[in-house]
């Protein structure tokens, strides 16, 4: 799915969130520029960093974009 939206949209920032992740599935997503991998139960600590994360490099696109 991660690949399927970044090929309708490369600027997409995809946060993965599964019940059924482990360490190969997590590294895959990243690799392919997820912004973070999320296992549930989703906890609210893992889940603001991740939006951290996304809003750092939303920053940071639109930074370089407007150079």
């Amino acid at each position: 799915m991660l690949q399927r939206i970044l090929d309708i949209d490369p600027r997409a920032l995809v946060i993965v969130i599964t019940g059924h992740g482990d360490t190969d599935l997590a590294q895959r997503a990243l690799e392919k520029n997820a912004v973070d991998f999320i296992h549930k139960p989703i906890k609210k600590e893992a889940l603001d960093a991740a939006l951290r994360k996304a809003r750092a490099r939303l920053d940071l696109t639109q930074y370089t974009d407007s150079r």
